[in-house]
């Protein structure tokens, strides 16, 4: 059975994705059981009822691909001051658009774009593995070609 590579961090954040998926799937219930009395026992398909059973149907296919993946996460060490990008590393980087970001290597299904997070398996986490300074790689995403330069590696915030 392959493991999920992930950082300290991804971890964290895994676990709470499983609270967070559990305390909705408890509040679907819990509403599934208000929208059966409210909606009795009428001629009429009960809708509100119905939304909330497609709703339960997605959370626990969620919360389960969610455990599964905790099941299997092995957490990987974060070296504090990184020669090449590997996962848990801070990389400044320059795309071929001319922005440039400060993006972390996160962990497998570890992808938080507002936080800065890119996933080792995202085509651009995956690019960058390896990667030193100076660095232009290529990569491809959306079936565009793009490029990307490693500015400058930093230390994890783990």
């Amino acid at each position: 059975m392959n493991d999920y590579p992930v950082t300290p961090a991804g971890m964290r954040r895994l676990r709470e994705r499983v609270v967070a998926l559990e305390v909705r799937l408890v509040s679907i219930t819990q509403q599934k059981g208000e929208a059966a009395e409210v909606g009795g026992n009428v001629w009429h398909d009960n809708f509100s009822f119905e939304q909330l059973q497609r709703d339960e149907a997605m959370v626990l296919r969620q919360l389960e691909e969610a455990r599964t993946v905790l099941k299997r996460a092995r957490v990987v060490e974060v070296p504090a001051a990184a020669t090449d990008v590997r996962l848990g590393t801070r990389v400044r980087i320059r795309l071929d658009d001319g922005r440039e970001q400060l993006v972390t290597i996160g962990g497998y299904g570890d992808s938080d774009p507002s936080i800065g997070v890119i996933s080792c398996m995202a085509p651009l986490g995956r690019c960058l593995l390896g990667a030193v300074t100076g660095d232009v790689r290529q990569f491809n995403a959306g079936g565009r070609e793009r490029r990307v330069e490693v500015l400058e590696l930093g230390p994890s915030e783990e």
